[in-house]
């Protein structure tokens, strides 16, 4: 655990000291929609393959809505039993900016995916989840940004390890 908070506060203290002149160039998109989405991956006692494309509109220069779709790949042991799961759904998000590279996140996720129990009567049900965090974006070109976000999920409902961060590297582009 102390090692993960480590490499996440070098990875930010990173991000603050990279050069801003970039960003001073980029900061007003050519047009109001934009397209991309993120890729995760974990691997230890849960291996995790996420694949999240969306699409964002700004609403201002500030203000950022959007709608996407979520894939995961989920794998784990639980009770020495192999289990596999292809998790799926949509969300909605919105983003506040500030001092145009940082963000203030929060999104409504809608997932699908399959009951984790020791019998053999496997089936599908939906889970809803409410993620705030924030984030860093960096424009690496006239059209073109990186992103870098921490979200926390707020819904214990479903035993979902609520206190650990999710990490998202994500890219857009003005279309």
């Amino acid at each position: 655990m102390k090692k993960k908070l480590f490499f996440t506060l070098a990875f930010i203290m990173v991000l603050f000291l990279m050069p801003q002149s970039v960003n001073a160039q980029y900061n007003s998109p050519a047009s109001n929609v934009y397209v991309g989405g993120s890729f995760g991956l974990q691997f230890g006692t849960e291996d995790i393959i996420d694949v999240s494309p969306m699409i964002g509109f700004w609403v201002t220069p500030f203000f950022t809505i959007g709608t996407g779709l979520s894939y995961q790949y989920y794998s784990t042991t639980i009770n020495n039993l192999d289990y596999t799961d292809h998790i799926y759904g949509a969300r909605v998000f919105g983003r506040l900016y500030f001092l145009d590279m940082f963000y203030l996140h929060s999104e409504y996720e809608y997932l699908s995916l399959k009951e984790i129990n020791a019998g053999s009567n496997v089936q599908r049900f939906n889970q809803t989840n409410l993620l705030v965090g924030g984030g860093y974006r960096e424009w690496v070109g006239p059209n073109m940004f990186m992103s870098f976000t921490v979200l926390w999920n707020l819904n214990d409902k479903y035993n979902n390890a609520s206190d650990k961060p999710i990490y998202r590297v994500g890219f857009g582009v003005a279309i």
